[in-house]
């Protein structure tokens, strides 16, 4: 959190967007959270290796102390 800002509130309605955006690409989609609930980093990779996915995207906002700002997606693929 930076003042009153948190990242969760930006976060999530960009997931819930992109989700829209991939499926009506034909894409299935699991949100590893659909609500303000806290999934731990470690976590959510095993979320998507449990379900077999194919792709696996990290959003972030980076709002935090003044060093720590902008967007970041993190994509990881099979190898």
């Amino acid at each position: 959190m930076f003042g009153s800002t948190m990242e969760k509130h930006y976060t999530l309605p960009l997931a819930e967007e992109l989700a829209k955006q991939l499926e009506a690409a034909g894409f299935k989609v699991l949100l590893t959270r659909t609500n303000d609930t806290f999934v731990g980093l470690e976590d959510r990779p095993e979320l998507a290796n449990r379900q077999k996915a194919d792709l696996f995207i990290s959003l972030h906002f980076n709002i935090g102390p003044p060093e720590a700002k902008g967007v970041e997606v993190y994509c990881l693929t099979p190898a």
